[in-house]
């Protein structure tokens, strides 16, 4: 059959929130502090997308000379005064999702001299340590010559995703992010080589309280254990701005600046600073078939060929999920009432770096794709949720 392949280097370069945690960081998931008589409390890394869109969204207030907090109670205000609305017209209204697009949360590798920065992005699920720690891809077998007359209950794809022949996966987990070079020899449908073990955060047991927000006081008992997370010297998280619709003034404001803001709900410390060189790894001569890597957490129904094909504008047929365990995230919406903020719902999703391998009928719905959100959920889609990249089909 004629292959055919289509140039998606997508190489072009965006705006991006670089964030340098001032402290041992710990976002806590949606769950109430007393839920099963639990004294840990679980702590959420990588970041969710809903803190880095509302500390975002929070700094984008800030650089416009205004208060986060009283923006984030304008939603339930009668009547928001006149230095507010034109903030809720750029940025959106606090109830609902913000007027401008995040993406995932990399890592940003900082280079005191003249080169440019470099990123790091999430490793891919397909790929794992043998035993004698070497580099290897997951290889896709036609579903009916591996199980051959084996009946399996619930699973529909058409290929199943196995180790090379004498390659096994070992205990050891490959590094959790890869390189912008890594990234693009994997998106080419090869293997990328890994130069060993490295560690880019530490995490650190710390003791929380629960506050009463009706007394301001801790509320009896409600003490928790919950681990910290701090980077290595010279790394930082970044989230690039994928679209900036009404947030252009706002991102404007911090061009040439640093601000110290706050992450989460217990408001850790951080400084954000503009980066105007980020871009996503390049990827080309794809054919087809090809592999969805998603960069950020996206729902199980996000991935099904019907929403791809909606994203896609034609058809997409899914063969295969590689995926790690999937992962609860909650989170707190930024609108709050007489002071009291309240919970997301708690939902399941494939976590990052999962690779869904798809078909399509047209090349040019590959391109509708890359670097795009799949996520429904609009509020998901503008805080990042569903990013992919596309890459060739594994060789070999």
């Amino acid at each position: 059959m004629l292959s055919l392949s289509l140039d998606l280097t997508g190489g072009s370069v965006m705006e991006a929130i670089a964030i340098s945690l001032l402290d041992v960081v710990s976002v806590r998931d949606g769950r109430a502090f007393d839920a099963g008589g639990a004294t840990l409390a679980r702590a959420l890394w990588p970041l969710p997308q809903w803190t880095l869109a509302g500390a975002i969204r929070a700094l984008f207030v800030r650089a416009l000379g205004l208060d986060p907090s009283v923006y984030g109670g304008l939603g339930f205000a009668d009547s928001a005064s006149e230095r507010y609305k034109p903030v809720i017209e750029m940025l959106g209204d606090p109830q609902r999702e913000p007027n401008f697009n995040i993406g995932p949360c990399f890592l940003r590798k900082r280079d005191g001299g003249s080169k440019a920065n470099e990123f790091l992005f999430p490793t891919p699920a397909d790929l794992f340590l043998d035993g004698g720690a070497q580099s290897c891809r997951l290889r896709l077998e036609p579903r009916e010559e591996v199980l051959k007359d084996a009946i399996l209950s619930g699973f529909n794809y058409e290929y199943c995703a196995l180790p090379p022949p004498g390659r096994r996966p070992s205990k050891h987990e490959p590094p959790e992010f890869i390189s912008s070079e890594q990234s693009e020899t994997w998106l080419k449908g090869g293997t990328p080589a890994f130069s060993g073990p490295h560690d880019f955060f530490v995490q650190e047991r710390r003791i929380g309280i629960c506050i009463d927000s009706a007394k301001g006081t801790v509320k009896e008992g409600m003490f928790y254990v919950r681990k910290g997370v701090a980077l290595e010297d010279g790394y930082d998280l970044v989230v690039p701005i994928l679209e900036e619709k009404g947030a252009g003034k706002a991102i404007e404001a911090l061009s040439g600046q640093e601000m110290v803001g706050e992450l989460g709900g217990d408001r850790h410390l951080a400084r954000f600073t503009l980066v105007k060189d980020f871009s996503f790894p390049k990827c080309f001569a794809l054919d087809y078939k090809a592999v969805l890597w998603f960069l950020s957490p996206v729902q199980p129904k996000d991935v099904s060929a019907e929403n791809l094909s909606k994203v896609a504008g034609n058809d997409v047929r899914v063969l295969a999920v590689v995926a790690h365990r999937p992962v609860r995230i909650g989170g707190w919406k930024m609108a709050r009432v007489n002071g009291q903020s309240f919970p997301r719902p708690m939902r399941l999703y494939y976590p990052w770096g999962t690779c869904v391998y798809i078909e399509v009928n047209e090349l040019e719905a590959l391109s509708r794709l890359h670097g795009a959100s799949v996520a429904t959920d609009p509020e998901e889609r503008a805080s990042g949720f569903g990013v992919c990249l596309v890459g060739d089909f594994p060789k070999g």
